[in-house]
């Protein structure tokens, strides 16, 4: 067996052990390395996976807190995700962001060096498509460049998909998992080892119970990197931020809030 058969044989055998448990929790990118090796997609979440806001304001752990505010108002689950997503595209077109850790940042450089495709796939609305490109390209992200899957898909009616700059805009209402079949049937690629990164489990979940069963190896990463951020969720903080962007259109940063409540 040549070198390079060695280390074809190697990469496989590692995506083979960890796709033995199909969904696994890590701390850090780093920790997947070895099943990045031998995989044809790698596929990213954007919020709180790739980046997060610059203060709480904006996070999707604040859109989870609006989503109870207009559960309480007796709305309907269509009417509280449409009033929640628009309060959240408001402050995503003001907000800064920065990234998770910089480990993501090396992982996508080396995949591109070494041919494997890459993309992101967001439940982020449409409206958020050029945005959420602009703020991935602050901190030094883009799956625009050398993308092998086009430029511009837009899928579905009802609640229609968009594929732009290597993003796959999935929106509220759609399931990520579906979503992503149905693109990859779309554009006919075949993909042999699927990687999914997402700091929500049952997105991860999503895309399990979509992909088994079919001639795609699946294996899904639940990114608990920012988990103790989400839990330190202050209510009263992003009340008082969320005060002032709508009087201002300022973003008061979390110590500024935390200033005006003492």
């Amino acid at each position: 067996m040549g070198q390079l058969s060695r280390i074809l044989f190697a990469a496989t055998f590692a995506f083979a052990q960890f796709a033995q448990a199909k969904i696994i929790e890590i701390q850090s990118f780093t920790e997947s390395l070895p099943a990045l090796e031998s995989a044809s997609l790698v596929v990213f979440d954007i919020d709180n996976t790739l980046a997060r806001p610059a203060q709480t304001l904006g996070s999707d752990q604040w859109y989870g807190s609006r989503v109870e505010v207009w559960k309480k108002q007796g709305l309907s689950r269509d009417e509280v995700i449409e009033k929640s997503i628009a309060e959240w595209v408001e402050v995503q077109k003001k907000t800064k962001v920065q990234i998770t850790e910089q480990a993501v940042a090396v992982i996508l450089q080396n995949l591109k060096r070494r041919g494997i495709p890459a993309m992101a796939l967001t439940a982020r609305p449409i409206e958020l498509a050029e945005v959420s490109a602009q703020q991935l390209s602050s901190i030094g992200i883009s799956f625009a460049t050398g993308n092998p899957y086009g430029q511009e898909l837009q899928l579905g009616s009802e609640n229609p998909a968009l594929y732009r700059n290597g993003i796959l805009f999935v929106g509220p209402k759609n399931n990520k998992g579906e979503i992503l079949r149905t693109f990859l049937e779309k554009i006919r690629k075949d993909v042999k080892n699927l990687v999914f990164f997402d700091d929500k489990k049952h997105h991860v979940d999503s895309l399990e119970t979509v992909f088994t069963g079919i001639s795609i190896n699946y294996l899904g990463f639940r990114y608990a990197f920012l988990d103790k951020w989400v839990a330190s969720f202050d209510a009263k903080l992003s009340e008082v931020q969320y005060a002032e962007f709508k009087l201002s259109g300022k973003l008061l940063s979390d110590e500024e809030a935390a200033q005006k409540i003492k």
